[in-house]
């Protein structure tokens, strides 16, 4: 960062839940410090193109009528990893992204004193935004001010992208600031947005330049580096030969996509959950929980997930959903259990064959 004051890469909350609860190839963007290393709060996320501080990754998916998506746990409640990152953050980082590659800076101190700010340098932009690539991205924890969706504002932290042109001085000039589409449920990480092209044609870098004004405690934000992730289709990474949890709010508007199935009394193990908005989460999920007897309990019990950001193609600042990404938990030698092999045969019987008395409890037995 080239001015700090009051972040830090440990200042993240252990534990993040939205206020309404109820019960890749990620980056093309790098710093413009020629011949030398960015510093750690100005690295960008991983992508395809390490000379651009990326590496080869999964990638973020996108659909035109249903959703774009972004290729541990869950890890949207934050929570402490134990090992250092790349700037010695030991906190969570959200999405599957790449500690090792991605840092991170917050401005939550339960012994916060003062107000919190800083500004990173500047990062480069894309020569063009592509086809795949039309999206600026920012993953971004805490109560964050903006305009919603239906340009209602929203209190919060400032977290302003200002854009600017790198000439051959290593100047940068016809600087100027834009919001970040916010959505999802604060302050739980979520992906702060931008379409590329509302970004002026002659700026060819950007910097985030955030601030925490409050000393209340609960009053923080927290956040990686821009990106701009390459966007593939959610049938593309999955497709109808790969069993879902689509909770029952969303079925109907994914027919492409096929939810588990049982076989002879064994349940198929879902790889990915498509979730709805965040208000119906948290109205939704608990039903669908180990403690509700739900679908999830199953699911859970032997997977561990993470969210893949996810986008509505064309609609960018629209909440339409989420997605979650199933991976088999494994044993304490790193090993995933086996599929499986069901041994069954089928018999033809009579309508009257009896093989035995049904057994029935009789009024007053235990």
């Amino acid at each position: 960062d080239e001015d700090s004051r009051g972040f830090d890469p440990n200042f993240i909350p252990e534990d993040i839940e939205p206020e309404n609860l109820n019960s890749a190839s990620v980056g093309a963007i790098g710093s413009n410090q020629s011949g030398s290393s960015p510093s750690n709060s100005e690295q960008a996320s991983s992508g395809s193109d390490p000379s651009l501080g990326g590496q080869s990754g999964d990638s973020e998916s996108s659909s035109n009528a249903q959703s774009t998506a972004e290729n541990a746990t869950d890890t949207s409640s934050g929570g402490i990893r134990g090992t250092d990152g790349v700037n010695g953050s030991t906190m969570h980082l959200p999405f599957n992204l790449d500690y090792t590659k991605v840092p991170v800076l917050g401005s939550y101190n339960s012994a916060q004193r003062g107000t919190s700010e800083v500004t990173t340098q500047w990062y480069n932009l894309p020569e063009q935004a592509g086809e795949n690539t039309p999206v600026l991205a920012v993953s971004a924890a805490g109560d964050i001010y903006h305009h919603d969706v239906n340009d209602i504002e929203q209190e919060g932290m400032e977290l302003t992208l200002e854009y600017g042109t790198l000439g051959e001085d290593n100047e940068v000039t016809n600087t100027g600031e834009l919001e970040l589409r916010d959505v999802g449920a604060a302050p739980k990480w979520r992906n702060l947005r931008i379409a590329l092209d509302e970004i002026p044609e002659e700026a060819n870098v950007v910097r985030l330049v955030a601030v925490d004004d409050s000393t209340d405690e609960d009053s923080w934000l927290a956040f990686t580096p821009p990106r701009v992730p390459e966007l593939t289709s959610l049938n593309s990474q999955f497709d109808s030969s790969m069993p879902g949890l689509l909770d029952w709010s969303t079925a109907f508007q994914f027919p492409c996509q096929r939810t588990f199935d049982h076989f002879a009394g064994v349940t198929e193990i879902p790889e990915y959950r498509i979730l709805p908005d965040a208000p119906a989460q948290t109205s939704l999920t608990d039903f669908q929980s180990f403690s509700g007897g739900g679908a999830m309990a199953t699911a859970e019990a032997v997977n561990y997930s993470y969210e893949i950001p996810s986008y509505l193609d064309g609609d960018w600042a629209r909440d339409w959903g989420a997605i979650q990404k199933y991976e088999l938990r494994t044993n304490s030698a790193g090993i995933t259990p086996d599929p499986a092999d069901i041994d069954y045969e089928e018999i033809t019987r009579t309508g009257w064959w009896q093989n035995s008395e049904m057994k029935i409890r009789k009024e007053g037995e235990d």
